[in-house]
C-alpha cells in the first residue's frame, strides 16, 4: 500500500511539475502537529498558483512515532486568498486527507507472545486558515496554517514552515 500511494504522489507532483511553465510553484517543508494523537512531525507540500487568488497544494505528513504510535497523511487542499498585501497573505484551506495510523501490540499466540502492528486508514475533509508572511527581497516565505480535519479521524492540524 505505502508503494502504491508513494508511486502515486511522485507521478501528482511530476505532472504538476510539468504545467510549472503555467503555473507558479513553491515548494515548503515545516513542522506539523496533530491534536487526536499528540504528535509532532514533518511536513512537505508544493503549493501552485493556479490565478485568480486561488492555489493547489498536494502535501504529505508524516508524524514521529511516540509509544509506538504511527501516523501519516497525504493531504490535497485548495487554498483561497481571503487578504492580502506587502507583508502577509491570509488564505482559507478547503480540502481532503487520506492517511494511516497504527500501534504495535503484543498478543499471545501459541503460549508465546507477537508484536502485531494494528491500524486503520482514514479520510478527511479539511478546513482551516493560513498565513504566508512575505519578507522584502527574500524568496523564502514563512507559513503558517491551522486547519480541522474532520471525518473518520477529528482533530486539529498545526503547522509551520517554510515556503521556497
Amino acid at each position: 500500500m505505502k508503494k502504491i500511494l508513494v508511486t502515486a504522489f511522485v507521478l501528482c507532483i511530476s505532472g504538476m511539475m510539468a504545467n510549472h511553465a503555467h503555473a507558479q510553484a513553491r515548494f515548503g517543508m515545516g513542522l506539523t502537529h496533530a491534536t487526536e494523537f499528540p504528535l509532532v512531525g514533518m511536513n512537505a507540500n508544493i503549493s501552485y498558483n493556479l490565478g485568480e487568488g486561488v492555489r493547489f497544494q498536494p502535501g504529505f505528513s508524516y508524524y514521529f512515532e511516540q509509544e509506538k504510535l504511527r501516523l501519516w497523511e497525504f493531504n490535497t487542499d485548495i487554498q483561497a486568498t481571503i487578504k492580502e498585501d506587502d507583508q502577509f497573505l491570509l488564505y482559507g484551506i478547503m480540502g481532503l486527507s487520506y492517511g494511516k495510523h497504527s500501534t504495535q501490540v503484543e498478543i499471545r499466540e501459541n503460549g508465546r507472545y507477537v508484536k502485531v502492528r494494528v491500524g486503520d486508514d482514514f479520510i478527511n475533509a479539511n478546513l482551516g486558515f493560513g498565513s504566508d508572511f512575505k519578507i522584502p527581497d527574500a524568496k523564502i516565505r514563512p507559513y503558517i496554517e491551522v486547519k480541522y480535519e474532520f471525518g473518520e479521524l477529528n482533530q486539529a492540524v498545526f503547522g509551520a514552515g517554510l515556503r521556497f
